[in-house]
């Protein structure tokens, strides 16, 4: 469903991604861990197009997003929750979910609204609530759900559990498995809390300074003494 050929991205002309090939199957989770700048945030932009390869393609089937501009990106069904939630805390609940789905009709709008709420009971009782008086696990739930009101094909979630606390992080992955699950949503999940992202993926790459250096299923992964001394203390 997603391929990332061998990409190369650059800040500034110096490399954050060196010859970085991943794919992602339709109905999979998909988690990238790594630690602070790995260059996990970097993938999910370059996928989305908020920063372009210098080198390598990246193709949803076989259209390339390599070529597209943002917006062309999230029309074909890409959504990208960033890091920090960027929510719209001005304005209310409801209407950053509506900001979601403005490439939406009225009807598609409404559907996913009730489902969003279905997932998301707290965010209904708030619904006319400014975003910006939530908590912060509320605010990542808005998050989330305004990327699942673009309806999209492959949800792209950025650290969702930063800064949560435990009960909230146990949460948060238990909403992500949900949306895979029952709404057949493809994720692919970038996080460093590596033990639960691994216990709920189904495949996952592991990226050190830019470079993918281990990849296999969620179980293999979680099982691996490279991974187990480098990200889980063992």
């Amino acid at each position: 469903m997603l391929r990332v050929q061998s990409i190369e991205v650059r800040y500034d002309e110096v490399p954050a991604l060196h010859d970085v090939s991943i794919d992602v199957r339709e109905g999979e989770i998909v988690a990238v861990i790594g630690s602070n700048g790995a260059g996990k945030t970097t993938l999910l932009r370059a996928i989305s197009g908020m920063r372009p390869p210098a080198r390598g393609e990246i193709f949803l089937d076989d259209t390339p997003l390599h070529t597209l501009k943002t917006h062309q990106i999230s029309a074909l069904g890409v959504a990208h929750v960033p890091e920090g939630r960027g929510i719209f805390a001005r304005q209310s609940v409801l209407r950053n979910l509506y900001l979601g789905a403005f490439l939406r009709s009225d009807r598609e709008r409404e559907e996913t609204l009730e489902r969003v709420f279905d997932l998301f009971p707290r965010l209904a009782e708030r619904r006319n609530q400014s975003a910006g008086t939530l908590s912060g696990g509320e605010q990542q739930m808005l998050a989330i759900a305004r990327g699942l009101m673009a309806r999209p094909r492959i949800l792209m979630l950025d650290e969702p559990s930063l800064g949560l606390m435990p009960k909230l992080v146990d949460l948060i992955f238990e909403l992500v498995q949900r949306i895979n699950q029952e709404d057949g949503i493809t994720i692919l999940l970038v996080e460093q809390n590596v033990r639960e992202s691994l216990e709920i993926a189904h495949r996952a790459y592991v990226l050190e300074t830019g470079r993918v250096v281990l990849s296999g299923s969620g179980e293999d992964l979680l099982h691996n003494e490279q991974v187990q001394r480098a990200y889980l203390g063992m």
